[in-house]
């Protein structure tokens, strides 16, 4: 009968209705209903929602070898959701429910091994995790694995895999994976350049709200790519997103505000969201805020800001920023960088050109 209820089986849909079923049968030990009275109690399905009742009933039915039941009360181990917090609990449990094939709490011993929690961090571990979970279908994992391939993470890096993956969990409609292969579309890595394609899949992300597709279709609005150049557009999606401290959005407005494309030229808004970029390590950030301190332009001429933002991009291999530092040195004195001439700072910026947006 609660079962009917769950999925509206000849009676309208009613969790309440639901979890009443399922207490009664789990009260006389029903291990199934035990699992689902749990999973009931962690979503707040027809009851409120309660981790200590939901790890309880998950508990019951774990011990008698459900494996739903094992998966939910390894991921309330993983979060510290009614139990305390204990990342070994987790795998050994996820590991008891893989035993009977369960790919999420395959997707989760992946997510374990990915971050070095409970485990000790292993890419090639975690990689054969999402692939065993990622072949049973879980988007998730498709998308991980697509991830895994497209930065040689734990494998060979494979621009042509990482796009397969991608879109196998891209079609279920996950917004990460939408965005991710409208990106190699884009930059054409394992799939034909297609500015049209990047486009469509971008626009799937978008509708799902997810910011970091919002940020991609906001940047080829920026430059025309697959879309007539709009200004007005690109700012209206990468102001929203670099709200939510997207850097690459961030950068993207603050590009925007510098060049007065779609606002007014506003060199100090420009610096404002340079900063928000370039203090989460993004270069174009740095560079870009350098070139402000350098120039005196929208923030006070500061030689000493310029060298230290200059420096981090330089760090990060930004040839722009290595090729102004080696100017410094040409024109720093013997005895110490604090004794450069206004004149070498200006000739030193001068030479500096304006970085482009990078994608």
């Amino acid at each position: 009968m609660g079962q009917a209820y769950v999925t509206g089986d000849g009676v309208p849909q009613d969790y309440q209705q639901a979890a009443f079923w399922f207490r009664k049968a789990a009260d006389q030990g029903n291990a199934g209903a035990q699992a689902i009275l749990g999973a009931l109690y962690a979503a707040g399905l027809g009851v409120p929602q309660d981790y200590t009742q939901a790890a309880q009933w998950s508990r019951k039915a774990a011990d008698q070898g459900i494996a739903r039941a094992q998966f939910d009360l390894g991921r309330l181990y993983q979060e510290g959701q009614g139990v305390p917090r204990d990342e070994s609990q987790a795998l050994a449990w996820f590991l008891k429910a893989t035993a009977q094939g369960d790919a999420n709490a395959e997707l989760g011993i992946g997510t374990l091994y990915n971050s070095g929690r409970g485990v000790k961090q292993d890419y090639v571990a975690a990689f054969d995790w999402y692939h065993k979970a990622a072949v049973q279908g879980i988007p998730e994992a498709q998308y991980n694995v697509g991830f895994f391939y497209r930065d040689g993470q734990g494998v060979s890096q494979d621009y042509t895999q990482a796009a397969q993956w991608f879109r196998k969990a891209a079609d279920q409609g996950l917004a990460p994976a939408q965005s991710d292969l409208g990106v190699l579309y884009q930059e054409g890595q394992g799939v034909p350049q297609d500015y049209l394609q990047a486009v469509v899949w971008f626009r799937k992300g978008v509708a799902q709200n997810y910011a970091m597709a919002e940020s991609n279709l906001g940047r080829l609005y920026q430059i025309g790519q697959g879309v007539p150049q709009d200004f007005a557009q690109a700012v209206t999606l990468q102001r929203r997103e670099a709200g939510q401290g997207i850097a690459s959005a961030q950068f993207s407005l603050g590009l925007l505000y510098k060049n007065g494309q779609g606002v007014p030229q506003d060199y100090q808004q420009a610096a404002f969201w340079f900063r928000k970029a370039a203090e989460q390590g993004a270069v174009n950030g740095e560079v870009n805020l350098a070139w402000q301190y350098a120039s005196g332009l929208g923030v006070p001429k500061d030689h000493t800001e310029a060298v230290t933002w200059y420096r981090k991009a330089a760090g990060q291999g930004d040839v722009q920023a290595q090729a102004y530092i080696a100017r410094e040195q040409q024109h720093m004195p013997q005895t110490g960088m604090a004794q450069k001439t206004d004149d070498a700072l200006d000739a030193a910026v001068g030479d500096c050109l304006s970085p482009k947006p990078i994608l």
